[in-house]
């Protein structure tokens, strides 16, 4: 896209009445560290119509989080935001950011941040923001560089969330004792129905964990556990378990 175009695209939003889905990935290729992205951003604030947004490998700059926390205070339309593959990660300060953001937000359902570096202490701020916020039903967190403490952070933020449905924490260093943790948030969650542990490097002691916080959790509906190191007395266990519960309630 030209200059000129791309430079449009704010004034565009602004009074668009039908444009529903927004794809910046090739904008941002051209124009990463520019300020005419930060200017489409900060233009949803007057938009009511776009409902999906992808912003991936965007440069997540202080400044460019501003204009997304910013945004997502005051917008009601924006259903879903894709932040994933940052070119240099998504740092604490920047996770913080967005995530003042989130807690005041009242519209997104699905929030992707995948491939973003998120360390422990920035999956934990992300976690701080859903402990209110209610009405996001699906959050990503694939492959990124958080451990056992982000996984606790998570597990702390399972016992009070109220509106995750499906949680994706794939490929993330979680192992047993982060799988701990979020057994103990599963116990007291009665809303999540998808949870993704794919190559979370968990064993038997992680999985004894999840299968027992399943006789309390009736709400699950589907554990994904492929290529954890798990033993067939335990994928049978957790098996047995879900094949109770109804996918299509």
């Amino acid at each position: 896209m030209e200059n000129e175009g791309v430079q449009a695209i704010p004034e565009l939003l602004e009074v668009n009445k039908s444009i529903a889905t927004l794809d910046c990935t090739r904008i941002i290729l051209v124009y990463s560290n520019d300020r005419k992205l930060e200017r489409i951003i900060e233009s949803l604030e007057r938009n009511n119509t776009l409902k999906q947004l992808r912003l991936k490998n965007a440069e997540i700059t202080n400044s460019f989080a501003v204009s997304i926390a910013s945004s997502l205070m005051v917008n009601r339309s924006l259903m879903k935001l894709d932040l994933g593959k940052s070119i240099s990660g998504i740092k604490f300060v920047e996770a913080k950011i967005i995530s003042n953001g989130l807690m005041a937000n009242k519209g997104l359902v699905i929030l992707k941040l995948n491939y973003s570096y998120l360390d422990d202490k920035s999956v934990k701020a992300i976690c701080e923001a859903l402990v209110v916020n209610y009405r996001l039903s699906e959050l990503s967190l694939v492959r990124n560089k958080f451990c056992v403490k982000g996984a606790e952070a998570i597990g702390e933020m399972l016992k009070v969330n109220r509106g995750l449905t499906y949680l994706k924490l794939c490929r993330n260093k979680i192992m047993d004792e982060g799988a701990k943790f979020i057994s103990e948030g599963l116990r007291s969650n009665d809303k999540l129905e998808r949870l993704n542990l794919v190559r979370c490097d968990i064993t038997d002691k992680g999985a004894a964990a999840l299968s027992e916080a399943l006789k309390d959790n009736k709400t699950l509906k589907m554990l994904e556990l492929l290529y954890d190191r798990i033993s067939w007395k335990f994928e049978k266990a957790i098996a047995e378990e879900l094949s109770t519960r109804n996918l299509d309630d």
